[in-house]
């Protein structure tokens, strides 16, 4: 079952893992147990993309600021460049990574100040240069901005990648790993003396010794299978994006 899509069927024999969630989170945890030996099941009611991983913003960086956030954010963005070389030479999808500098706009004079100081701790992380850009100089770099500013911030290290291709690169790439994708809705969790036996679904019973709870801003949902309350819930965001000349 390599590399196909199991619709309305079960799995013949127990996976290690079952993963509940197919965006990033679900497929990054299927492609480094696959590496690591280990069989995998990813449901997912919904094809590849269609939600949070494949209609973000795109953007990559690891300036969170000082805190335990910080480490996991360095950790992932060491991943996304692995990624960046490996999963398009794989599956021959580009995913569009790249590094870009950026400008961080300082709207209000009240966050000057802070702006200033967060630079500072910037500059200190490991792969990114930033400065600050006076009023004046702004237009030197993008004349479309508004005159309107009290200054910015310009960042070198950060990075972007077009979301649908990266998610669906690293869905193609786990299939190819031996992940068998499973189009079902979850409905809950079996256990027999405190171990899983089964994950349920609207067709059926999937066999699996472990499961993966990969469900984002919908893991709300999981909260009777396991028996007390994630305090998670999606919330409504708008992205314009814009094509415009140069």
């Amino acid at each position: 079952m390599n590399g196909r899509l199991a619709s309305n069927m079960r799995i013949s024999r127990t996976s290690d893992v079952a993963i509940v969630g197919g965006g990033i989170v679900g497929l990054s945890t299927s492609y480094f147990l696959n590496k690591n030996g280990l069989s995998t099941v990813v449901i997912d009611p919904d094809p590849v993309g269609q939600h949070a991983s494949g209609l973000a913003y795109g953007g990559l960086s690891a300036l969170v600021g000082p805190g335990p956030t910080q480490y996991l954010a360095q950790e992932g963005m060491r991943i996304h460049r692995e990624f960046s070389e490996s999963l398009p030479v794989q599956t021959g999808t580009n995913t569009e990574s790249r590094y870009r500098p950026s400008l961080t706009l300082v709207l209000s004079e009240l966050d000057v100040m802070s702006s200033k100081n967060a630079m500072i701790w910037n500059n200190a992380q490991d792969g990114y240069r930033v400065e600050w850009v006076e009023p004046e100089n702004i237009s030197s770099i993008e004349p479309r901005i508004t005159s309107s500013t009290f200054g910015a911030l310009y960042t070198e290290g950060q990075a972007d990648l077009e979301p649908y291709r990266s998610v669906l690169s690293l869905a193609q790439a786990t299939q190819q790993n031996g992940t068998v994708s499973v189009r079902d809705r979850v409905t809950g969790l079996k256990f027999q003396n405190n171990n899983l036996i089964h994950v349920l679904t609207k067709s059926g019973p999937i066999a699996a010794k472990h499961v993966v709870l990969a469900m984002g801003p919908w893991a709300n949902h999981a909260s009777p299978w396991v028996g007390w309350n994630i305090p998670i819930s999606p919330l409504k965001g708008q992205i314009l994006r814009l094509r415009s000349p140069g």
